[in-house]
Formats: structure tokens, C-alpha cells, sequence
């Protein structure tokens, strides 16, 4: 099966840094648990310091030039809608979305949506759990 990788998007500057790494590390250890060595997930809190990197020798640029590559080698998006005026997130958003990567959406406090957020969104669920579940139905195991 050819490797999968999945590019968690969401908020990280500008918000407390708990809610920018509990949904991503969340996510990562539901997929760890499923030990499925063709499924990376690309967290950009943390991928630095998975790779025992500090990530204070690098640029904004370069950090964003990585995150913008990582992106468009995707396969697929999962976005926290917490902080929709995230302009990284509105970003990252728009390459998926002009590149036909698919975006799956979790709106957990059930935040006011610009229309254009719900328009690139390939669809938006109400937890995080629900995205998953849909995600391993649908998306997963299909090359």
C-alpha cells in the first residue's frame, strides 16, 4: 500500500499553547495505536522536536517553506476549527483546497464559519472522533 500522510492544520500562533498541541497529540496516538507503518502523521508543533531539532535555528521562512512542502505532499487535511481567523490555517486551507487535497473539518464549540472556510472544507463534523471515523471509512484504506 502506498504511505499515506496526514497534515493536521489548525491554530498555533496566538493561542494557548495547550490547545495548539492536544488535539494534534491526540490524533497522532489514535493513529499510533492502529501501528500502520504506510500512515505518517505530520504534526507542525511538534515535528522539530521529533526529530530532535531545535527548531530555534530556523526561520520563520524556513519553518512555513517546510510546512508548505509537507502540506502539499499530503494526502489528506484535518483542520481544528477553534480559531477560524487563523491566518496559517486559512493559508494552509487555501493550498490544500487549489490543489485537490481533500479537507476534513472538526468543529468542536461549533464556531461561526466564514463561508469560504465551509466551502474549501470537503466536509466539516462536530468532534474530532467523528472526523476520524469517517476518515478510516472512507479515506484510509483507499489508494
Amino acid at each position: 500500500m502506498k504511505d499515506k500522510v496526514i497534515y493536521l492544520s489548525g491554530a498555533i500562533t496566538g493561542i494557548p499553547e495547550n490547545e495548539a498541541y492536544e488535539w494534534r497529540e491526540k490524533t497522532e496516538a489514535i493513529f499510533e495505536q492502529l501501528d500502520l507503518p504506510w500512515l505518517h502523521v505530520f504534526n507542525p508543533v511538534t515535528h522539530f522536536s521529533q526529530l530532535g531539532l531545535d527548531v530555534g535555528l530556523y526561520t520563520d521562512d524556513d519553518i512555513m517553506n517546510l510546512e508548505i512542502y509537507k502540506l502539499r505532499n499530503s494526502d489528506i487535511v484535518f483542520y481544528n476549527c477553534h480559531y477560524p481567523n487563523s491566518l496559517g490555517s486559512m493559508a494552509e486551507l487555501a493550498i490544500a483546497y487549489e490543489r485537490g487535497i481533500p479537507i476534513l473539518a472538526f468543529n468542536e464549540n461549533n464556531e461561526k464559519l466564514h463561508p469560504w472556510i465551509k466551502g474549501m472544507c470537503t466536509k466539516i463534523f462536530k468532534s474530532m472522533e467523528d472526523l476520524i471515523a469517517y476518515y478510516i471509512e472512507h479515506y484510509m484504506y483507499n489508494n
